[in-house]
């Protein structure tokens, strides 16, 4: 118990005692190094991540690029390009998309809808403006988004007989 409080003690000095190094809180940047990047470029890393770490599937990922044009330290402008994948596997696999329409003692008909996943394209256009002092800032922004989707559904309709050979309550798709 003693070598985890030991190590994590040790840890925190030695991460204190480095966050001091250089530090200069000078509020005022030079007027050479007042805009040091005047292009940004930046891609949503989220998907590969998730494939690689081999988390499981979600209804919605998104893979974007972003690009930022720096006018000076406090605005920018952006333009960003997304495409959002929407997997509709768990409605389709869940029960409340089932309706029965026929049911007697021997036949059952059942209605089920199924929606196929889409890709749902979009840019955007936005602004930004930072503010605030040393180094906590702050920044507010406007988008305009352009985007399509398009989503369908299914019906499928489903006829099951019921089947005494395999049991009293077996029912099997009609062929």
């Amino acid at each position: 118990m003693k070598k985890p409080i030991i190590l994590f003690s040790l840890f925190v000095i030695v991460a204190s005692a480095r966050a001091q190094e250089g530090t200069d809180f000078n509020p005022k940047p030079k007027p050479e190094e007042e805009l040091k990047k005047k292009n940004e470029i930046s891609l949503n890393t989220a998907p590969l991540f998730r494939v690689l770490l081999g988390a499981s599937s979600t209804e919605s990922m998104r893979f974007s690029a972003t690009y930022k044009r720096n006018f000076s330290p406090r605005s920018a402008l952006r333009f960003s390009i997304m495409a959002d994948k929407i997997s509709n596997d768990f409605q389709n696999n869940s029960t409340w998309n089932e309706v029965i329409i026929l049911q007697t003692d021997s036949v059952i008909v059942r209605q089920t809808i199924i929606s196929p996943g889409y890709m749902s394209p979009h840019i955007n256009f936005g602004y930004e403006h930072h503010f605030g002092k040393h180094l906590l800032t702050w920044f507010y922004g406007a988008d305009l988004s352009v985007g399509y989707a398009k989503s369908r559904s299914i019906i499928q309709n489903q006829a099951l007989h019921k089947d005494t050979t395999q049991g009293a309550n077996t029912w099997v798709f009609a062929h």
